[in-house]
């Protein structure tokens, strides 16, 4: 699209004159950024390292796209759509205030992708590979998604985060053993929280004074955490219905001290893993 603004690819040869030549990945971001059309084609993150230039992007180029106000309000509503590429470098967004949603399908982010304190659309991640998620303090305008078998080495971090709309981890794997994998205290959701579906943590969850205003359903859930916490989720507070039956798995210790937790009765504290993994393999139905 062409606009008596200019287009994408021309601001960002004259801004980024040590960035040139583009990669051809970079190039069809440029231009698809300004359409809404998404970029790049479904293809396995796990393969990552073989790619060539034709799906690699630096995540300068990616930062200057949200954070610099001229290329802002050239970005179409439908925001950044990232499909198969691979970003290169931490994407580091660090308190940027970015207006349009924010979506990677099938792409790696080995570096990681730094959100904290910024503010966005909604943020989404299907079927990615990314390390360390640093999102604390993010203010999101939708829906935040890590689905369909995204997987987060080093863990996700959204302490004292709002979004505006659902949380969903179904599927999702986040992996940080010894230690976080999930990190949520004070998060407040204003919708549902789904860590159902197939999700696993390896290392702790803390959900601690944690507030969503629809469902939290832990179904087919995960929680593994030998010897530690598997889950904290004291304080919680769920307007809308509990859904922790239906075989959620636990490793560890579980906490729901001081939950309030609307039509579902609240889980018994255990501290042993193994206790706990066979009640709950009990409840889990037959396939």
């Amino acid at each position: 699209m062409t606009t008596r603004r200019g287009t994408l690819p021309a601001l960002a040869a004259r801004s980024l004159t040590t960035m040139t030549p583009f990669t051809p990945a970079e190039a069809a971001l440029l231009a698809a950024a300004q359409i809404g059309a998404p970029t790049g084609t479904v293809a396995d993150p796990d393969a990552a390292a073989d790619w060539g230039p034709e799906r690699r992007v630096r995540a300068e180029v990616l930062r200057w796209l949200c954070v610099d106000p001229t290329a802002q309000a050239l970005v179409a509503p439908a925001g950044l759509r990232l499909r198969g590429l691979c970003l290169t470098g931490p994407v580091d967004l660090d308190r940027a205030q970015i207006p349009f949603p924010l979506g990677f399908a099938h792409c790696a982010l080995p570096a990681g992708l730094v959100l904290t304190g910024a503010e966005v659309g909604r943020l989404t991640l299907s079927g990615c590979r990314v390390g360390p998620v640093r999102c604390d303090r993010l203010v999101a305008h939708g829906p935040v998604v890590f689905a369909d078998g995204t997987q987060a080495l080093g863990g996700v971090r959204l302490g004292g985060a709002v979004i505006l709309g659902d949380l969903v981890l179904t599927g999702a794997r986040l992996v940080n053993p010894g230690a976080v994998a999930l990190a949520g205290v004070a998060l407040r959701v204003e919708g549902d929280l789904l860590l159902d579906g197939g999700f696993m943590a390896q290392g702790a969850v803390r959900l601690v004074d944690v507030a969503v205003t629809g469902r939290l359903d832990l179904r087919g859930g995960r929680f593994l955490n030998p010897g530690g916490v598997a889950l904290a989720c004291d304080r919680i507070q769920v307007a809308g219905r509990g859904h922790l039956d239906g075989g959620y798995r636990a490793e560890g210790e579980v906490r729901f001290m001081d939950a309030r937790l609307a039509g579902a009765p609240k889980p018994a504290r255990t501290r042993d893993a193994r206790a706990a993994a066979r009640r709950a393999e009990t409840t889990t139905p037959p396939a």
